[in-house]
């Protein structure tokens, strides 16, 4: 497993690399047979890169493509704080995903508590690895629904959390944990500005010691092949 960091000039060049690397391997996992499983997520890069991606879909066949949340807002399903709803429309919708890969976490319209809706939300998760988890990073360092501090969670040996408290609104969220998160091939970290240089710095350049996940959760998860942090200049700025 290595863990490498590929900086790009700027955030508009760092969604065209990230969008060129993702259908290369997706073009390769089903050239060999396989149906590709890949981890979405949140967050504004990550819709641009979405966008990126539908433009420039590659030789991918995307309706033979499998796709889960790294997290979602416990919210209501047509709410528009939910990930998956700007992800259906900037990239699954125009690249004609099938509806029956596509794997959408529980929403307060089903009735469950959000503990049960996390449960809920593992069982379908697949029994073997992602290929691909794609993660965005907060100033903060957290990932996913994984806030800084928060060790029950960090390093819960769980497929799935729910998050009651969360310091950004909505307050509930589910989350998928590092230790699930980390049963992929490859974990991909996408940071773009100047406003994650001090998270980034944090993550990949401490000064003293390892990081302590607890505290930056980005570095928690780590794929059993590569774990790469695609950043801006911007980003990178602090390394």
């Amino acid at each position: 497993m290595t863990i490498s960091v590929e900086v790009s000039p700027d955030a508009a060049r760092l969604t065209e690399t990230v969008a060129a690397a993702l259908t290369e391997r997706l073009a390769a996992i089903q050239a060999e047979g396989r149906t590709p499983r890949v981890v979405l997520a949140g967050g504004s890069i990550i819709e641009e890169l979405h966008r990126v991606v539908a433009a420039a879909p590659g030789d991918v066949d995307w309706s033979r493509v499998e796709f889960w949340w790294g997290d979602e807002r416990y919210v209501d399903s047509w709410s528009p704080d939910r990930n998956c709803l700007a992800a259906q429309r900037d990239l699954l919708t125009p690249l004609g995903a099938s509806p029956d890969l596509v794997h959408v976490p529980p929403a307060t319209d089903s009735g469950q508590p959000v503990q049960d809706a996390a449960a809920t939300y593992a069982q379908d998760f697949p029994a073997g690895d992602f290929d691909v988890v794609m993660l965005g990073m907060g100033p903060d360092g957290h990932t996913c629904s994984l806030f800084p501090g928060r060790e029950d969670d960090v390093l819960s040996t769980l497929d799935a959390v729910a998050v009651v408290d969360s310091p950004k609104p909505p307050a509930l969220r589910l989350s998928m944990t590092p230790a699930r998160l980390s049963r992929s091939s490859l974990v991909w970290l996408v940071a773009s500005g100047t406003g994650k240089a001090e998270a980034v710095r944090a993550a990949l350049a401490p000064t003293g010691g390892s990081v302590d996940p607890v505290e930056v959760p980005a570095v928690a998860p780590r794929g059993a092949e590569a774990t790469i942090w695609w950043l801006d200049e911007d980003a990178a700025a602090l390394l």
